[in-house]
C-alpha cells in the first residue's frame, strides 16, 4: 500500500498573545455563559470563537426558540441564560410568556403556541404553555457582545483551537496554540489553569487530556 503524501512542518517561533486563568473554546450559549461566569468570579478569561459572531447555533443557526427550560411548571434554566432572555426582551428582541400564562388552556395556547412556547414533550391537548423564549438571532449577537464587553472577557474571533503543547514527550503543559486568520498564535496559560472546551469535552487537569 502506498503511503499518502506528507509534508513536514518547519519549526518556528510563535508569538505569545495573552495569558488567562480560564480559556473557553467556542462562543455558543454554553461557552458564552462559561466565559462570563468565570470572569464574574474574578478569573481572567479568553474566549475563542471560529466565527465572526457569538451565539453558535442560537444566533448563526437560526434556532429562534429556547425551549426545554422547564420541568412541568418549574423553571429549571435560569442564571446567565435568563439574563440574556430578559435583556433581549427589553430591546424588543425576545418574547416569553408571563407566569400567569404558563398553564394549560386553549386561551393561552392560542396566544403563545405560534411562537413555539409550549411543552413539546406532552401528549395532552392543548399543550401547556411553559417558560420558553422566542428570540431574534441578531438580537442574541448584540446582547452577547454587550454582556461580554461589560464582563471584560478577552474575545478572539476567527480563531480555532489548534493543539495542546506537549513538553518532555508526554506531559501536556498548561499551554495551547490557536490558529486564526491570518496567523498562528501560541497562548501559554499560568500555572494550574482550568481549560474548558464547550460542546465537546472539558479539561480540568493541567497534566492530562480528556
Amino acid at each position: 500500500m502506498s503511503q499518502p503524501d506528507q509534508m513536514l512542518e518547519s519549526a518556528g517561533s510563535v508569538p505569545v498573545v495573552t495569558r488567562s486563568d480560564v480559556v473557553v473554546v467556542g462562543g455558543g450559549p454554553a461557552g458564552f455563559a462559561a466565559a462570563v461566569a468565570a470572569r464574574r468570579e474574578g478569573c481572567s478569561v479568553t474566549l475563542i470563537e471560529r466565527y465572526p459572531y457569538l451565539g453558535g447555533l442560537a444566533s448563526g443557526g437560526m434556532v429562534l426558540v429556547l425551549d426545554d427550560m422547564n420541568n412541568g411548571q418549574e423553571v429549571t434554566v435560569t442564571g446567565i441564560c435568563m439574563e440574556m432572555i430578559e435583556r433581549m426582551a427589553k430591546v424588543g428582541a425576545c418574547i416569553y410568556p408571563p407566569v400567569e400564562d404558563r398553564r394549560q388552556g386553549w386561551d393561552t395556547y392560542r396566544k403563545w403556541a405560534h411562537w413555539g412556547l409550549f411543552d413539546f414533550r406532552t401528549a395532552s391537548k392543548p399543550a401547556s404553555i411553559v417558560m420558553a423564549a422566542a428570540f431574534d438571532p441578531d438580537g442574541w449577537k448584540r446582547l452577547s457582545n454587550e454582556i461580554i464587553a461589560e464582563s471584560g472577557v478577552d474575545v478572539r474571533l476567527h480563531s480555532w483551537f489548534s493543539k495542546a503543547i506537549v513538553r518532555d514527550g508526554a506531559e501536556v503543559a498548561p499551554d495551547f496554540s490557536v490558529a486564526n486568520k491570518p496567523l498562528t498564535e501560541a497562548k501559554p496559560l499560568p500555572f494550574r489553569p482550568m481549560l474548558i472546551f464547550c460542546g465537546a469535552f472539558v479539561i480540568l487537569s493541567t497534566t492530562t487530556v480528556a
